[in-house]
């Protein structure tokens, strides 16, 4: 499989999962089992939370030291 594939797949399992879940939600809400204003409040909160998390990791990523080679020498030399 190319790279376009799984892109392909992983876009229309998240698509799918994105409508199932908006569905979940509405049936709940319009069924009275939530509250909507609370559910998304809860929703951001979380979301806010991984975005911490994430950014962290992230400059975690960038400001990790460059693995010298074998040899010791600049990366890209021969």
């Amino acid at each position: 499989m190319i790279e376009k594939d799984i892109l392909e797949i992983m876009n229309n399992r998240l698509l799918t999962l994105e409508l199932i879940v908006d569905e979940i939600h509405d049936t709940l809400v319009s069924n009275g089992v939530i509250n909507e204003e609370k559910f998304d409040a809860s929703i951001a909160e979380k979301i806010a939370r991984i975005k911490q998390i994430t950014d962290s990791l992230e400059s975690e990523l960038d400001e990790s030291p460059i693995i010298p080679n074998f040899f010791g020498g600049p990366i890209g030399e021969a």
